[in-house]
């Protein structure tokens, strides 16, 4: 089970470091892609992909440092209840498959969280 937590960790880090990075520093591009990004401004969306790149580091680094390992599920809660307000978002906004891929995403941060308080703390 450790292993398995260790890979969704490792998987869910890059991709929240992918689309945070992307908030933050690609607003622009993307902004014009998807309709639901319109819904707020561009500070609001710097603001989350700042929490997204905190969250992602947070999944990551403690675990592997063995400090502060409570910093990791309290991440993975975080980015699970921001998957679900962001699959409203898109529900929203008639994009179903982004709003799938959210709710996969809070699924899966929702075990991480799950698993390292329960099954296999660090």
């Amino acid at each position: 089970m450790n292993v398995l937590l260790g890979i969704l960790q490792g998987l869910l880090g890059v991709l929240y470091l992918v689309g945070g990075g992307m908030k933050v520093f690609m607003w622009e591009r993307i902004s014009q892609q998807v309709a639901s990004n319109r819904a707020f401004s561009r500070e609001i969306w710097m603001g989350i992909g700042l929490f997204e790149l905190l969250c992602a580091v947070a999944l990551v680094l403690p675990a592997a440092t063995r400090t502060f390992p409570i910093l990791t599920p309290i991440a993975a809660i975080g980015l699970a209840v921001e998957g679900v307000l962001f699959a409203g978002l898109h529900y929203k906004y008639a994009e179903r498959s982004p709003m799938m891929f959210s709710l996969v995403l809070a699924a899966l941060a929702a075990f991480v969280a799950y698993g390292r308080f329960v099954l296999t703390p660090l």
